[in-house]
């Protein structure tokens, strides 16, 4: 290949790092599966046959796993029922306003959730009579699915008037009510409806009309339903678990405990954002609403956990050299010709793109959350490609695309939040004048600080061990690069500041050593900061 084709393909590399979706919900599932990148046992832990709750803070991939996975369960002729539950019903409205009483927040939640279970299922069984599957049994019991999801009763009389009129009106009262466990939820409301047409005639109900949910029926059927599938299972993949109102997450999940946890074939597995997720709450005695976490369902995959790379192996460098290079070639097929999906092309590919050291610097910078670092991939191919005679992606490419994507997503995130942005600008004053990127904080009340875990939610600091120092009384932290880039590219006394992850704190002793000493950062001081009216 000429010297003016390997530019061609180098540039439509730099191109197709700019087109990569930064949003893997936009995506289809094989595009998923495509670019799908697995880390250690993560794959294999997901694809157990277990209730599983995922946990990763926004951006670590959840999404592009669930997605993965459902890809993985149809090539298995594994029913599969994903549901984004920022997207059901109004889940948007009713759900999160809080002028609602409870009651009548929660029955339609957990009527619209089993609907969507069941049209999921029902694109399922379109697609196996399009294959010319037998589902004569699977089609029954999901008739017994939707008639058991909402259980309608009218309890008094119901009067019927003829009328030569041509207009029909009717109106009803619409009570709701839900038992959950011995809670009793309560969940009552009153709601009108009415309608006209043309008609001869004109009804009138009166009576009572109640609204329930049982879940023996509903679980029976989703039994039934699992049981004339082909593979004998049901997958039910619920993403976006903590975009449900707090308040309501307990509910919800007491109602996934009785009605399909227990049920043999269907499996349930749930993304969401750990300090933004309640699953159960204490009742009387040993009783609780909800799921208990470890005994109803496990919550063995942490994202996080696998994201943190360890400084001294190069697993963060083959992970994004592999994600990079997987959509680049979903993008731009064409690209494999000069740089083939085997290891050496892979390399290659890097080699081709990045100049000398700014993927390394690309690697810190995306701090191993994978759509930051597609983020700051993407600004800096754009930076690279406006540049006239630039045939790759340079250092200073990297920091000013980091930072601008720090200021634009992760600063910006906590703008209203005016304590928020006070507190991280302490953290980086502490860490600017300190020349180091990471921190200590004490465990305990310290380290499970409000302000701390907001930051560390929005990814604007990192947590990179648990339990150091002597008995185990630190977290090691580090402020997130985007905050400190614009040093690193405008100054020289900064440009080598530590590389470093980890530092080697985990091997120092706080009480012995004066200079680790100097990096526990006081949570005392950050309660001192100034808050405003308006947190």
């Amino acid at each position: 290949m000429t010297s003016e084709q390997a530019l061609r393909n180098i540039r439509a590399a730099l191109s197709a790092i700019t087109q990569i979706p930064r949003r893997a919900e936009r995506q289809t599932h094989t595009a998923l599966s495509e670019t799908f990148v697995d880390i250690g046992p993560l794959f294999g832990s997901l694809k157990r046959a277990d209730h599983q709750v995922i946990y990763g803070r926004r951006g670590t991939g959840k999404t592009h796993a669930l997605g993965n996975l459902h890809t993985w369960l149809e090539g298995k002729s594994i029913a599969v029922a994903d549901v984004d539950m920022r997207t059901i019903g109004s889940a948007g409205g009713l759900y999160g306003d809080p002028r609602e009483p409870l009651a009548d927040r929660a029955t339609p939640l957990l009527v619209d959730l089993a609907e969507a279970v069941h049209s999921r299922l029902v694109d399922y069984t379109l697609e196996l009579i399009s294959n010319e599957h037998e589902v004569t049994g699977l089609v029954g019991a999901l008739d017994s699915l939707a008639a058991a999801i909402t259980d309608v009763e009218v309890i008094g009389t119901v009067e019927q008037e003829d009328s030569h009129e041509s207009t029909d009106s009717s109106s009803s009262s619409l009570g709701i009510k839900a038992s959950l466990s011995k809670f009793d939820i309560g969940i009552e409301g009153d709601s009108k409806r009415s309608k006209a047409s043309v008609h001869s005639s004109k009804s009138r109900v009166a009576g009572e009309v109640r609204y329930t949910v049982k879940f023996g029926p509903l679980s029976n059927a989703m039994r039934n339903v699992a049981r004339h599938t082909p593979a004998k299972q049901v997958w039910i993949l619920l993403d976006e678990w903590s975009a449900i109102p707090m308040e309501l997450q307990p509910i919800l999940a007491d109602f996934l405990r009785r009605a399909l946890l227990p049920v043999p074939g269907v499996v349930v597995k749930i993304a969401a954002v750990e300090r933004r997720s309640l699953f159960n709450v204490p009742g009387s005695g040993d009783d609780y609403l909800g799921i208990e976490l470890g005994s109803d369902i496990s919550q063995d995959v942490t994202l996080d956990d696998y994201l943190i790379f360890d400084s001294e192996s190069d697993r963060a460098g083959l992970f994004f050299e592999d994600l990079l290079a997987r959509h680049i070639r979903a993008i731009e097929p064409g690209v494999s010709d000069y740089f083939p999906p085997t290891d050496y092309g892979r390399r290659k590919l890097t080699w081709a793109i990045w100049k000398d050291g700014a993927f390394d610097e690309f690697v810190r910078a995306a701090e191993g959350i994978p759509r930051d670092g597609i983020n700051i991939a993407g600004l800096a191919a754009q930076r690279a490609t406006q540049e006239w005679g630039q045939e790759g992606i340079s250092t200073d490419d990297v920091r000013q695309a980091a930072r601008a994507w720090f200021l634009r997503d992760k600063a910006g995130s906590i703008k209203a939040h005016r304590f928020a942005t006070r507190a991280l600008g302490h953290i980086t004053n502490f860490a600017v004048n300190r020349r180091k990127r990471t921190f200590l904080i004490e465990r305990g009340h310290d380290s499970n600080h409000d302000i701390i875990q907001v930051l560390y939610d929005k990814r604007l600091i990192h947590l990179l061990r648990s339990g150091v120092g002597p008995g185990g009384n630190f977290d090691l932290f580090a402020l997130d690069y985007g905050a400190y880039s614009d040093l690193l590219a405008s100054s020289e006394e900064f440009k080598s500041w530590e590389d470093s992850w980890t530092t080697g704190w985990n091997d120092l002793d706080p009480s012995r050593s004066p200079l680790v000493r100097q990096g526990i950062l006081s949570v005392a001081e950050l309660r001192e900061l100034p808050r405003s009216s308006e947190n």
